[in-house]
């Protein structure tokens, strides 16, 4: 059965949904005070940016949990879940990193990266595969209780 935009949808918003600990927490940590620059770019790249990547990338590779002929077990859920953190994890580091390039404060690409990538994985990356993997899971739970719930009425 292919996966309708519907549940690619829901997929999106829930992952966005869990992704909202760890991009408030760190968006917490991170906020300037008093503020340096802009707070609309501050929200921009740090809250709307993330949570519209963990969206897609929720809804291109955890809207499979939402079909039982895809993932029939709750651990699949949840190795679909930890793809959708590491994939945003990721895709955020290379963004963020671009973007530095780009605007010239760091012009290294490659040295940027992997201090990103290394520092993000010490400090928030781990947080966001806990949750990743957890929400991968618990949409699979929703997903079997649902079926449970058509097939007893």
């Amino acid at each position: 059965m292919a996966l309708t935009l519907k549940q690619r949808a829901f997929a999106g918003v829930w992952f966005m949904a869990a992704g909202l600990v760890p991009v408030l927490g760190i968006s917490t940590l991170l906020r300037p005070i008093p503020p340096t620059f802009d707070s609309l770019d501050f929200v921009l790249w740090f809250i709307a940016l993330p949570l519209l990547v963990i969206a897609i990338n929720g809804a291109l590779f955890g809207a499979g949990i939402l079909d039982p002929g895809i993932v029939k077990r709750g651990w699949q859920a949840a190795l679909r879940g930890l793809t959708v953190s590491v994939v945003t994890f990721l895709s955020l580091s290379v963004i963020f990193c671009v973007w530095d390039a780009y605007t010239n404060e760091y012009t290294n690409f490659i040295a940027t990266l992997i201090l990103v990538l290394v520092v993000g994985a010490m400090s928030i990356g781990w947080w966001a595969v806990v949750l990743g993997t957890f929400a991968g899971w618990l949409l699979y739970q929703w997903q079997v209780l649902k079926q449970s719930r058509r097939s007893s009425s």
